[in-house]
This record gives C-alpha cells, sequence and structure tokens, in this order.
C-alpha cells in the first residue's frame, strides 16, 4: 500500500514537472516570433563612427540579444508609496493586472529586475518588505536592456519591459533614470491625446510606453513596459526595426530590403525614395513645424510598418520615448494636446528636458547623427554591393546619393508646407539654415522674443495644420 501511494506520488511530481516544463517552452506566436526574429536574428550595430559612437557591449552573453536565449527575471512585489510610479492613457487591463494589484488593502507594483542588476536593488528590496513574485520569461531585443516579458506559460501576454542594466554599452551604463521614467509615460499620455484629437501626423504610429517605475531614492534603477499594439498582435502588420532592412539573416541570405525592392519591381532609387526617405522627410517636417515634437530618429527607435503584402506601408512606428523632446510652451499656446497635468519627479523641465526642443545644435543633430549616421549610411554602404551581387537593380549607386535624396526631399516637404524655400546643399550640417527659415516663417520678420516666435509661428500652423490634419487617418493604440 505504502508502496503503491509512493509510486503515485512521484507520477504525480513528475507529471507536473512535464507540464511546467512544455508550459515554459511554449513558443510565443507567429508575430512575436516574426518580431524577436528581426530584433535578433536581423540585427546591425553598424553606424557611422563618425557620428556615432560605437556600441560596444560588455554584459555577459548569455544575456545579450545575440546569444537569442530565453532566462528567468525575478520580480517583487512593491508597496505603491516605497516607488515613484506612473501608468499610462490607453494602458489594456490585462498589462495592467500582470504589473499592479492591491494586497492587504495596499497598492503594489511589481518591479522587475533585470539578473545582471540584483545587486543594484539588494539594498532596496531587503529595506522595502518586497514580496517575491514569481519570475517572467524573457528574451533580450537589439537594445540589449529592453526584454521581451511574459508570465511562464503564457506568451500570449506578452509585453516589452526597458529594464535597468547595470553594465556598460557604448560607454554608457544603461541604467533607468528617474528622468526617463518620468518622460516616458509622460510622452506617451501626449501622444495618446494627440492621436484621439487627430493631431499626428499621417504615418506617426507609436509603441505606447503605459507603466514606470523607480524606487524612491534611488536616481537610476527604474523600468519603463511598453504595451504590444493590437494590430501585431493579430497578423494585420508587421513592425520591422530599420536596421533590419540592411541587415543580412545569414550568408547569402538576401536583406528584407533586397526582398522587398525585388518584390516591388521598382529600382532601388526609386523605391528608397518614394516609400521610405520621402515619406520620413514629410512625417520629420511636420512633427518640427507643426506639432513640435522631435523624436530620436535611430535605426532602433524606428521601426518601419510593412503590409501583408510584404511592402511598407507608408508609416513609421517610433519607440523609446526617453529620446523624445516636445515644445511644451508651443503646444500650449497653440492648444495642442497638452494633458493638464504631466508625470515628474524632480521638474518638469529636468525630467523632460525642456531646454533641448528649440536648439538648432540638438535638433541637427538628431537628423544627422541618428537618421543619417545610424541608417542613411548603412543604405550607402550596402546598395552598391546588393546592386553589383543582382539583387537590386539601379542606375549606379554610389556613396553620398541616398544623404543627397535626403536633403532634397527634407527641402521638397519644407516647401511644400510653407510655401518657402531652403537649399541645404546636400549636407545635413546646413540643417541650422531650415530651422532658421522655420523661424523667420514663423516670426515674418528678424529675431522677435521667444514668445513672439512660437505666437507667430503658431498662427502660421493653424493655416497649415487644417488640410493636413482633416487627411490624417485615426490611428491604432
Amino acid at each position: 500500500m505504502r508502496r503503491a501511494i509512493h509510486t503515485r506520488s512521484l507520477l504525480t511530481v513528475a507529471f507536473l514537472l512535464v507540464a511546467s516544463s512544455l508550459a515554459a517552452a511554449q513558443p510565443l506566436p507567429p508575430p512575436l516570433r516574426d518580431w524577436i526574429g528581426n530584433e535578433q536574428g536581423r540585427m546591425s550595430r553598424s553606424v557611422d563612427t563618425t557620428r556615432i559612437t560605437a556600441l560596444t557591449n560588455h554584459q555577459d552573453p548569455r544575456y545579450a540579444p545575440e546569444s537569442k536565449q530565453t532566462f528567468a527575471v525575478k520580480s517583487y512585489w512593491i508597496d505603491a508609496d516605497k516607488l515613484q510610479s506612473f501608468t499610462g492613457d490607453g494602458i489594456a487591463p490585462e498589462l495592467r493586472a500582470i504589473f499592479t494589484r492591491t494586497s492587504g488593502g495596499r497598492a503594489q507594483v511589481r518591479l522587475l529586475v533585470h539578473p545582471e542588476s540584483e545587486e543594484l536593488y539588494r539594498s532596496f528590496l531587503a529595506q522595502s518588505g518586497a514580496v517575491a513574485a514569481p519570475a517572467l520569461q524573457a528574451t533580450a531585443t537589439a537594445s540589449s536592456r529592453t526584454l521581451l516579458v511574459w508570465p511562464q506559460g503564457k506568451p500570449g501576454q506578452a509585453c516589452f519591459a526597458k529594464l535597468s542594466l547595470d553594465k556598460e554599452i557604448g560607454g554608457v551604463r544603461r541604467t533607468v533614470s528617474q528622468g526617463e521614467v518620468a518622460r516616458s509615460v509622460g510622452i506617451n499620455n501626449v501622444l495618446e491625446l494627440a492621436r484621439q484629437r487627430g493631431e499626428l501626423p499621417a504615418g506617426f504610429k507609436f509603441i505606447p510606453e503605459v507603466l514606470s517605475a523607480i524606487p524612491r531614492g534611488m536616481s537610476e534603477g527604474g523600468m519603463v513596459v511598453r504595451q504590444i499594439p493590437r494590430e501585431v498582435l493579430t497578423g494585420q502588420v508587421r513592425y520591422v526595426p530599420l536596421f533590419s532592412l540592411y541587415a543580412e539573416g545569414g550568408p547569402g541570405e538576401k536583406p528584407l530590403l533586397a526582398e522587398m525592392i525585388a518584390r516591388s519591381g521598382q529600382s532601388a532609387e526609386v523605391f528608397i525614395r518614394e516609400r521610405i526617405i520621402r515619406p520620413f522627410a514629410r512625417q520629420w517636417i511636420q512633427l518640427s513645424v507643426l506639432s513640435g515634437i522631435a523624436p530620436q530618429p535611430h535605426a532602433q527607435n524606428i521601426m518601419l510598418e510593412v503590409g501583408r503584402d510584404g511592402l511598407p506601408t507608408g508609416n513609421f512606428v517610433h519607440r523609446d520615448f526617453g529620446g523624445f523632446n516636445l515644445d511644451f510652451a508651443f503646444r500650449r499656446e497653440r492648444a495642442l494636446a497638452m494633458p493638464g497635468e504631466l508625470p515628474r519627479i524632480t521638474t518638469v523641465d529636468k525630467d523632460y528636458k525642456n531646454d533641448r526642443f528649440g536648439a538648432p545644435a540638438h535638433q541637427v543633430g538628431k537628423l544627422d547623427s541618428f537618421f543619417y549616421g545610424g541608417f542613411v549610411f548603412n543604405l550607402e554602404q550596402s546598395l552598391p554591393a546588393w546592386s553589383e551581387r543582382g539583387w537590386v537593380r539601379g542606375s549606379g549607386l554610389r556613396s553620398g546619393d541616398f544623404k543627397r535624396m535626403l536633403c532634397s526631399e527634407l527641402e521638397g516637404e519644407y516647401r511644400a508646407l510653407t510655401g518657402r524655400s531652403v537649399k541645404l546643399a546636400g549636407d545635413l550640417g546646413n540643417l541650422d539654415r531650415l530651422l532658421a527659415a522655420r523661424q523667420a516663417t514663423a516670426t515674418g520678420a528678424a529675431a522677435r522674443p521667444r514668445s513672439g516666435l512660437r505666437g507667430a509661428l503658431g498662427r502660421l500652423t493653424e493655416k497649415l495644420r487644417a488640410p493636413f490634419l482633416r487627411s490624417a487617418p485615426a490611428r491604432a493604440r
């Protein structure tokens, strides 16, 4: 009798272990496998090192995207009053349920700790009364500190979590600052309200950042949770990081961009101008002139939306709001979407880096360093070789062609929007000319006080916004 009971107990334990193992191994839904496959399998860290520092990675290789490994991330329930935490507009109820709860009458938030950052939180966890929660499954995106995470056995509930990684990558320790914790959800709320009011440019989409937290008393050590849009989860569209367009998935394997160009039947020059450079230039000019929004447009932060036909839809998807800058005063004066109160930990000016939007050098740097140095530069390096291998057809692609193309499209979009001309002479270093022309357009004269500039620009904006906004379709959450 005892032997039979013992045998049944062993069988029960074995069954539970097998069930647990099968649940842990449950595959990601196909749309997420495609997304993370591009992040890890079609990843490129190539940049123009005269503009951007090469991203040397000092983290444990087991947790780097190149390893393509799934690993456990510890999580802890923390009383909300021990954290600075924010919940963003548009958060889905099922995501809220994963990261927030009430226990014993106390509101709590679930804090995720990257395996390489446990020492960073050791003292806080010991002193805060943290309660261990089930670990989440995780795998790294190209960003290394941003992980795709999901409850064990429930990959359909996945989201992205940008965690503090206490390791140096590209000369910077990749922890999340308290300013970014506030700014990420605040920018999300501005964009979500602007989306609801139809104020965003046609073709502008974003990955919502709907929850953030950092232990009180820590200036570094935050996390930011990103919600995956339903249109991706249902397979209506694909989001492809810009770097995945030119990265080779394996030896001799055609890059995605080469496949798209061949499928379209267009030459490389026409495809890239009409389907990538021109839509991006139009969006950037509209964001800068009409909306007072400055994203950080490098190949990791911007994704290309791809339709079921395998070709770009003309939409660009932006992520990582820590790199965004907004001209808050301009937006308020023009009655553009602004929440009544913004999340903050210190001051709005400090947390949102308000001094940066209007600085010409900062704007020039964003486009020249990030979009050119991190994306267009790689097109110029790749396309001639693709042409020689017969992957694409073109009239003879040369170094500098796409940079001149970008400058030309920026000039054309600015002229179409304002009726004024500005010449960049094929050099993004001359982008300050466009910004100076923007100021002259706004004021109708030479220098005026800052408030006068904004007021005049606002009057111009009212005339320019109407036809553009009427044509803007509703955005997916």
